[in-house]
């Protein structure tokens, strides 16, 4: 069995790369990646950069935490998973459930409202949303990550070396675009594409 990794590697060269040509597979490292490329060929990234998913909220005088799913912050509608008290050092399947009866939860001064509940499974709705729930986000969040990795994780270590703003357009923008602010202040204007989804990790 092989053991997860407890932190991020010092060199990034030695990163795995997963090299398919035809039928055959084979690992290189990604510091290999300039020989498995010619001339005429594309190198497609993904630019997004990663919301901290995972959030300390507050509802009359509980606290508890949020694990983000999927993010609109045009209309504020938020996905999530709710765990009851603990943190990342206690095994996901160790931790408690949530509070029964939740109608709101806080995070700075963000109040989202349970539209729908189902177990764990929450959808939120937030205010306010655009810039201010992005900023609220990157104040009051963390990357999720679990038990194995004990000490927490900076965002830079969850997100690619060339991420540049986090995709933040809903469903409905994907024929037009939507300038979101990222977290230096900066506006930029976004390419269409589908509602953020946080990763968990």
């Amino acid at each position: 069995m092989i053991a997860p990794a407890a932190w991020m590697r010092d060199d990034e060269g030695e990163s795995r790369l997963l090299v398919v040509e035809g039928e055959a597979l084979h690992v290189a490292r990604i510091r290999d990646l300039p020989r498995c490329v010619g001339d005429g060929d594309v190198v497609v990234v993904n630019d997004a950069a990663t919301l901290p998913a995972s959030l300390r909220v507050e509802s009359e005088g509980r606290t508890f935490e949020l694990r983000l799913l999927t993010v609109d912050v045009v209309t504020g509608r938020l996905h999530g998973v709710l765990f009851g008290e603990g943190d990342h050092r206690t095994r996901t399947e160790d931790r408690p459930p949530p509070p029964e009866h939740v109608s709101w939860l806080r995070f700075g001064e963000v109040v989202a409202r349970v539209v729908h509940r189902e177990g764990r499974l929450v959808e939120l709705e937030a205010a306010p949303s655009g810039d201010a729930l992005v900023a609220a986000l990157y104040a009051h969040g963390r990357p999720v990550q679990y038990a194995h990795v004990p000490e927490p994780l900076p965002l830079w270590a969850v997100q690619t070396p060339y991420a540049s703003r986090p995709d933040c357009r809903p469903r409905e923008t994907r024929r037009s675009t939507h300038a979101c602010r990222s977290p230096n202040g900066t506006r930029s204007r976004s390419r269409p594409s589908a509602p953020s989804r946080v990763r968990g990790g």
